[in-house]
Parts: structure tokens; sequence; C-alpha cells
């Protein structure tokens, strides 16, 4: 496949398509283009040519994100940042769910929204050569995470390393106007680079802070997992948060610290909540919070309930079975 190489016009009416940042719900205008980034000095690589970018005159800011699958699937149909995935992820609950968003996100990508064609990407798993196709696409369209990921792919070093120039180019550009998900992406980026580059953990640790900051959920996760164990009682209310914000991983495990006082006031209803939610999520690893909140139904830290308990057993081990085989 040819090089791909935008040209000034095309990547300002690129970025001008898909620069909606912020959550579901969001009333509050995004930073104007000329706010300068304060990351650390080792900046993202960027095209020596590439123009500056136009953010929109307004954008619906900070808010929490979409709270179910036909919220999300509406959201993304609004093309608002993050929506399209939050929709892919809230449809593994249910198979009707779970065929509305294929149909949602490749109408979506047809229409040019590039989230919605990198959630068709991963919608196509099965079928690789469609898969890369979405794929590409939105990466043409201007999503940044997607040129990422299509230069890890490229056997061309001189069009990977195009793919990766162009891909920072765009999430630091998003970053910058306060798109949550283009932060958490950077930091992605710097905790693991390419081939031949070193990991720069303090510039991970500060677009993390900043994508969790601004309300992505993936952000606060991955900001505790950079502190490893440093700042004990921080990293809890960093995984409380990205509960509220729909991280089932850190739902598990908040529920955990609640359910035991480790590093904050112990709590079993607050831990029933969030294993509760980490359940019905269907992520991977939820299988652990399904199988503790029955625990706690059948030994008495919870009103006792065996009929619950058992079905919650049940979900637990078919979600493990599920992930098991993948």
């Amino acid at each position: 496949m040819a090089a791909m190489r935008a040209s000034p016009a095309m990547l300002v009416l690129a970025l001008l398509a898909c620069g909606r940042g912020g959550d579901a719900g969001d009333d509050k205008p995004r930073a104007a283009a000329s706010k300068p980034t304060s990351a650390p000095a080792a900046a993202a690589a960027r095209p020596p040519a590439a123009p500056a970018a136009s953010a929109p005159a307004a954008d619906q800011g900070k808010g929490r994100p979409c709270a179910d699958f036909a919220a999300c699937r509406d959201a993304c149909v609004a093309r608002r940042a993050g929506a399209c995935v939050r929709m892919n992820e809230q449809a593994a609950k249910r198979d009707a769910d779970r065929a509305e968003s294929e149909k949602t996100a490749s109408r979506m990508c047809d229409a040019g929204h590039p989230e919605a064609c990198h959630v068709r990407h991963v919608q196509l798993q099965s079928d690789r050569k469609r898969s890369l196709q979405a794929l590409t696409r939105a990466c043409d369209l201007g999503y940044g995470q997607a040129c990422l990921s299509l230069a890890g792919r490229s056997r061309d070093q001189a069009r990977a390393d195009e793919l990766r120039r162009r891909g920072l180019f765009l999430l630091d550009r998003f970053c910058q106007h306060d798109d949550p998900y283009a932060c958490t992406a950077l930091g992605d980026a710097a905790r693991d680079p390419g081939d031949g580059e070193d990991p720069d953990p303090a510039r991970a640790r500060w677009h993390f802070e900043k994508g969790c900051n601004l309300g992505d959920g993936d952000g606060c996760y991955a900001l505790v997992q950079q502190l490893a164990g440093s700042l004990p009682e921080r990293e809890v209310a960093l995984l409380d948060r990205a509960c509220e914000l729909g991280e089932p991983r850190a739902c598990a495990s908040v529920g955990d610290h609640y359910a035991t006082g480790d590093h904050v006031t112990q709590n079993i209803q607050h831990a029933a909540e969030a294993w509760q939610s980490a359940c019905d999520s269907g992520a991977d690893q939820a299988y652990h919070a399904c199988d503790s909140l029955a625990d706690a139904l059948s030994d008495g830290r919870l009103p006792r309930d065996a009929d619950r308990a058992a079905a919650l057993r049940k979900r637990g081990e078919d979600l493990a079975g599920q992930f098991e085989g993948d």
C-alpha cells in the first residue's frame, strides 16, 4: 500500500472533522488551539511541515461518560469523543446490542466518523482484510490511535515512521485541546514506544494524569499502574474514580480494597456496588468480581442471597470460559 501523505489542507479538514473531544453530555467549551502544552520536554514527534491544527469553536467539554448502551449509541451518532468505543464495550452484555453496535459503527464509519471506523476495525477482527481497511480509513480520517496501530503493523520502516509521526501529531493536537482519550493514548505511546525507542515514564504519567483529570477512566487506571504502589491511598482514590468513569478493571480492584479496608475505610456496600459494575460489564477479569460478590452474599458480609450468589457464580464461570477460550 502506498504511504499516506496528507496535504496541509486535507489534514486541517480531517482534524476539524474528528476533533470533538470530551465525554458524553459535556457542555464546557474546549480550550483554544493556541493553548500551549505543558508536557515534559520530550515532546511527541511531529511531521516537520505539519500545519497548526484549528480547534472547533466549542465542544462538549468535560462530564460523565454515557452510562448505558442506548445513551452511548446516541452519543456515537452525535460524534462525541469516546462514545463509539464505549458503545461497543456496552454492547458486550447483550447479543441484540452487539448487532446494533456493529450496524451503528458501520453506518457512522461510512459517514466519515474516524472513531467509528476504529471501532469497526475491532469488530471485524475475524476478517483480517476488512479490519485493516477500517483501521486505515480511521487513520486517513485523522484518528491518531489508528495511525499508531498501523505503524506497528507495517513492515516498511519508512512508512511505519511516517504513520507514527502522523499519529503522535494528531494525538498531541487533540490532547492540547483537552481531548481526554488522546491524552491517554499519548501516555500509552510514551509508556510502550515503538522498536528502538526508550519508554518515557515521566511523559506517560503526565499524559495519564491529564486524561484522568479530563474524565477518561482508562487514563486513571493507567496512572495507577504507573504509580505502582508508591502512593497507595491515592491509587485507591484513582481506582474509585476510574470505576465511576466506567473502567471495569478498576471496579473489580477497588471493590477488593473496600471489602478489606486496604488503604481505605472498609465499606462492604461500596465494594458490592463496584463488584457488580465489573461483573455486569462482561469485560476481561470481570469474572473475579462476580465471584467476589457471590462470596460476600454467601458468607454473611452482605445479606445472604443464595439464588443471587448462584447466578453470579454462573456468570463468572461463563465469562472465565469466554476469555480463556480467546
